[in-house]
């Protein structure tokens, strides 16, 4: 029982020693949190204190300003072009989809978010790599020397003559670091040794060495904080970078809305010249087809001008629905989408407006913005530098404990005897304290002020992200405002030159010849040009309001809530890990 009570003990301290800190199961799909909480970090009072200022800054402007955007319905005729725009123009081979099945094919198909979603991926192999410090090691090491050497001393051999030695050594054992800064290691070492020396005895001889050892520091670079701020530093990475996928990824996204209601934009636009160049082509038919009759060579003359004028008009507009197209086809990257000619949108601007208020979008920016996430973060993370940078300057004080059961046994490979006559034996153990501190100022002091610079800088610029989201916040809500009531102007200037058109057509159509029918071709001519303006008036109005709408939930870091995109993190075994983009 003596000899299995430490052969015990032994296997006990392996076991001990081979058990991992933490094991995670792979999963094939989990969770992506971007926030990643700590269980150590907790929200400082500068971060509380800067969320409290948001808030009270919020309600004054809110107050203080402009609070609610809100618009009745849009009434009256329906802008002609609407029944259009949603059909293919230019060609047979055409694609026609929603705004949020270009938002589904970009999330699928990007380029631009694949490379962004690689860095949260990249980030969080930090946290693997710290777990990994903590991971039993398993070492050995055998080796196998043999001497020859001239003797310069009767006592190392006991005769004259040289120095002749084989010697054998196998070690090998379980070394583990401790979250807590300590490393411990478990050994076994055997050993065969014979020679020509009368000195050694027996000869030859197996020996046995079983040993242990603790290296624990007490003040620098020891306690449980100091290593687990590690792995919280690696974690807060991690969220960042996710955070910075987040912002990216509602950027991309939000300049897909702006192109496809910028492809709306330029369809509209085509259909108006082309409306206005076949009616100014009309006129000037009829001009040509009374030329004879009461109609002036000038003013067939200047109804073909405005008809050129026209069509040069048409050839850039339609130039601009390619360039569109163009734009939409880079930001999806969805090689489905090259075999068609024509995209063609099949959404129509909104007849009624959201409320929107200052103090709420403010409030939501401050909470959901990954900029602002960034923000809390990084603060969080200075936090914990400074924390492990003062302890860094503490002295150097670290507990040494060793301990060994050593046999040996007199004949050659009997290892087994060796070590059971260690067993059979108290062991050797030696403890001891080392210490070291500086003599002057070292390099831990001046990564403790770095640290402590880079505290405040982190404090600077969260406070320099809050004011430029207010900024955005108010600009954003000012443009939205801005944007509803030019539309509804717009519609009304709109409707007004539709309708004095319409007159003045109606009154050159009754005398198209003569004096007076050249004056009321200019006046037709100018109503023309009116009426196109005001068209492309009201289309860019309707757009800048969508954008405006659309920029409003990016201000508030809502755009992929709003939109239905969620993130999961993907783990296949063997396979590296992906981020997918989906909708719920």
């Amino acid at each position: 029982m003596a000899r299995v009570a430490p052969v015990a003990l032994w296997i006990g301290l392996l076991w001990v020693l081979g058990t991992p800190l933490s094991a995670a199961a792979a999963d094939e799909s989990v969770a992506f949190d971007p926030d990643l909480p700590t269980e150590t970090v907790e929200e400082s009072e500068f971060v509380a204190g800067i969320r409290q200022a948001v808030k009270r800054r919020a309600q004054i402007l809110d107050r203080g300003g402009l609070t609610r955007v809100t618009a009745p319905p849009a009434a009256g005729v329906a802008p002609w072009w609407e029944a259009q725009v949603t059909t293919p123009q230019l060609g047979d081979s055409y694609y026609q989809a929603p705004l949020l099945d270009f938002v589904d094919r970009s999330v699928a198909h990007s380029s631009q978010i694949a490379v962004f979603s690689s860095i949260p991926l990249i980030r969080e192999t930090g946290i693997d790599e710290v777990d990994g410090i903590y991971v039993p090691r398993l070492f050995a090491e055998g080796k196998y020397e043999h001497r020859n050497e001239p003797v310069g001393s009767v006592l190392t051999t006991g005769r004259p003559g040289r120095f002749r030695q084989n010697e054998g050594a196998l070690e090998l054992g379980v070394r583990k670091r401790f979250i807590t800064g300590g490393e411990a290691s478990l050994y076994q070492r055997f050993t065969e040794v014979r020679n020509n020396s009368d000195f050694l005895f027996p000869n030859p001889q197996a020996g046995s060495n079983t040993g242990f050892s603790l290296v624990q520091p007490l003040l620098r670079g020891g306690g449980i904080g100091y290593y687990k701020a590690l792995r919280d530093l690696a974690v807060l990475d991690t969220a960042v970078s996710r955070h910075e996928f987040l912002r990216q990824v509602e950027s991309h996204l939000l300049e897909v809305h702006r192109s496809y209601w910028a492809l709306y934009l330029a369809r509209a636009l085509y259909l108006q010249k082309e409306r206005m160049a076949e009616d100014t082509e009309q006129i000037l038919d009829k001009l040509e087809a009374r030329a004879e009759l009461d109609a002036q060579q000038s003013q067939v003359l200047r109804a073909k001008s405005a008809q050129v004028d026209r069509q040069t008009d048409l050839l850039r507009a339609k130039i601009a629905v390619e360039n569109s197209s163009s734009r939409i086809r880079a930001l999806v990257n969805d090689p489905a989408l090259e075999p068609y000619t024509e995209l063609v949108p099949t959404e129509l601007p909104r007849a009624s407006y959201p409320e929107v208020r200052l103090a709420t979008v403010i409030e939501k920016a401050a909470e959901e913005r990954p900029e602002v996430r960034q923000g809390y973060l990084a603060y969080e993370a200075a936090t914990l530098r400074v924390g492990r940078a003062k302890r860094d300057t503490w002295a150097l004080l670290d507990l040494v404990i060793e301990g060994s059961f050593n046999g040996n046994d007199g004949q050659r490979y009997a290892f087994d005897q060796a070590f059971r006559d260690g067993f059979d034996n108290t062991p050797g153990v030696l403890v001891g304290l080392r210490f070291e501190i500086p003599l002057g100022r070292d390099e831990s002091k001046a990564r403790l002020s770095r640290r402590r610079l880079e505290l405040v800088q982190a404090g600077d610029q969260l406070r320099n992200t809050m004011d430029t989201v207010i900024l955005e916040s108010q600009v954003a809500v000012a443009e939205y405002a801005t944007a509803v009531a030019e539309l509804e102007g717009r519609r009304s200037v709109w409707d007004a030159t539709r309708q004095d058109f319409e007159q003045k057509r109606e009154r050159w159509e009754q005398g198209i010849g003569g004096e007076s029918g050249a004056a009321r071709l200019e006046f037709l001519l100018d109503a023309q040009d009116r009426l196109l303006d005001s068209e492309a008036r009201l289309v860019h109005a309707q757009v800048n309001y969508l954008v405006a709408a659309s920029t409003i939930e990016r201000v508030q870091g809502t755009l992929l809530e709003s939109q239905g995109i969620t993130v999961a993190e993907v783990r296949e075994e063997d396979e590296l890990p992906t981020l997918d983009l989906g909708r719920d």
